[in-house]
């Protein structure tokens, strides 16, 4: 089977939390159907993006590295806090 798009791109504004999903279906409610899904991609806008901190338990003045991306190029007014408490940035 090949898919045709039809109408053009869009683009959909979300909440800082979607959730994704791809379905497949039969043209029959009593049969099963399977299907291969490739060249799937999310894109992440321009919201700063966590992909992981480390480490994730230290103690008082420990030192953190958050990565991810569109953090920005200088720190500006963005900041981090731990249990309430603000934590210094260096970027």
């Amino acid at each position: 089977m090949n898919w045709t798009q039809v109408g053009t791109t869009q683009t959909i504004s979300m909440a800082t939390n979607a959730y994704v999903g791809l379905v497949v279906s039969s043209e029959s409610n009593y049969s099963t159907a399977t299907a291969t899904f490739d060249n799937v991609t999310v894109t992440v806008g321009t919201t700063p993006f966590v992909t992981s901190v480390y480490p994730t338990l230290g103690g008082i003045g420990s030192s953190v590295t958050i990565t991810g991306s569109n953090f920005g190029s200088t720190q500006g007014t963005s900041s981090i806090s731990f249990n309430g408490t603000s934590a210094s940035v260096t970027s």
